[in-house]
């Protein structure tokens, strides 16, 4: 018997150091994998810094079976683009990017979660709807043209609007008054009827999201700006995220990121311009929220892990039915940019945004439940920080630090 009771706690107290060596081996090459993550981050802070005019970057990513399937973030650098720095300019998890087109997700779910509120059933909203349904033409007539373009065109961008903030004039305008508070009319009356582009076919326009916001508004009679505090901000918790209608608060500067104008490619503006203090209302609906990457990722997993499933189904369904109709392996889809991987047909969800000073970006796979948010302060028309996301895909699924759902 006493053999018994010997034997029995040697093989204990075996699977207990068993145990926690096997705990400590997970830590270190948990920790390991994190430094591997932060090294490809910094290299492309310390390479593109100097070049792409930017002082600031963070990086947000969240998975299943990585660091305990909670987010983590990596940051560098300063909130202003300056020779000399002092410590509490250093960014942190709660400083504030301009997210630009990021905004268009947030306002296409805003736009589905109406739909699905009993409180606006009696007005049998429908993607089907055409924009004069909901807006009365006479109040924006540069819209006549396009007054039978479906809510479901306006949000797959193919409702053949042109560009408001392609027009020449707009860009003068907002150039020579940086500080103007744009109303709706005014940037409606940018949309040049004589540009007509085909129906049908996909062409990216930031005026598409511009009429979804006064749509929300005229269905439920309220802000946009509140109907996204209410919906979105509260909702989800993200209160370090924001919807100003034309300066941010005052009381956000202590967390604000200045953005600066870097884009050879269109040179509406002197390098190295500080943005920060441009009114945001000319992005409106279309590209005027800000937020930390931390916020937007959560908002991120919360719309594709969200208890009301029909968020994430209905964004899936939209997205393989629309693939399955064109066979094309990039598409655009409900406020999501969609990515099919022709070898293993998974699909992935992405957008990226740009203002006149920031640049952001976010992709999400469902299969492995992983999200990344990165917002860099400087605008430049580039691809570097989608290189930046595909190099640290590379390590994350070369190496296993994801686990499939």
């Amino acid at each position: 018997m006493k053999k018994y009771n010997f034997i029995r706690i040697i093989l204990i107290l075996s699977f207990f150091v068993f145990s926690c060596n096997h705990k400590k081996f997970h830590e270190v090459n948990q920790n390991e994998n994190i430094n591997n993550l932060k090294k490809i981050f910094d290299d492309y802070y310390f390479q593109f810094k100097d070049i792409e005019y930017f002082s600031a970057v963070s990086f947000t990513m969240q998975c299943n079976g990585f660091n305990n399937s909670l987010p983590i973030t990596f940051q560098n650098g300063y909130k202003i683009n300056s020779n000399s720095f002092s410590s509490d300019e250093k960014i942190n998890l709660r400083s504030i990017f301009q997210i630009g087109s990021l905004t268009k997700s947030i306002i296409s779910i805003l736009l589905l979660q109406i739909m699905n509120d009993p409180l606006y059933k009696d007005k049998n909203i429908s993607l089907e709807d055409g924009i004069e349904k909901w807006i009365n033409i006479n109040d924006f007539p540069s819209l006549y043209p396009w007054r039978n373009v479906t809510l479901l065109q306006l949000l797959n961008m193919t409702s053949g609007i042109p560009d408001y903030l392609k027009n020449s004039k707009f860009l003068d305008t907002l150039i020579n008054n940086p500080d103007k508070h744009f109303s709706k009319s005014e940037l409606f009356s940018f949309i040049d009827g004589n540009n007509y582009i085909s129906e049908s076919n996909f062409e990216y326009s930031n005026s598409n999201y511009l009429i979804l916001g006064v749509i929300i508004e005229n269905i439920t009679k309220n802000s946009l700006e509140n109907e996204v505090y209410n919906r979105i901000i509260k909702n989800y918790n993200i209160h370090s995220t924001f919807f100003p209608s034309h300066f941010p608060d005052q009381n956000l500067n202590i967390n604000l990121v200045n953005g600066y104008y870097y884009d050879f490619n269109s040179l509406i503006l002197p390098l190295k311009t500080n943005i920060s203090n441009y009114s945001l209302s000319y992005a409106n609906s279309a590209g005027g929220m800000l937020s930390t990457t931390e916020d937007f990722n959560y908002f991120i997993q919360n719309v594709f892990n969200s208890k009301s499933i029909y968020l994430k189904k209905f964004l899936i369904d939209m997205a393989v039915e629309i693939e399955r109709d064109h066979d094309f392996s990039e598409f655009y889809s409900m406020g999501f940019g969609i990515k099919k991987d022709l070898k293993n047909e998974e699909l992935s969800f992405k957008h990226t945004g740009m203002t006149l000073g920031f640049r952001s970006m976010f992709t999400y796979n469902p299969d492995y439940n992983l999200s990344m948010v990165i917002f860099v302060n400087s605008s430049i028309d580039n691809e570097n920080i989608e290189k930046l996301i595909h190099f640290l895909n590379e390590e994350i699924y070369s190496r296993n630090y994801c686990k499939k759902l």
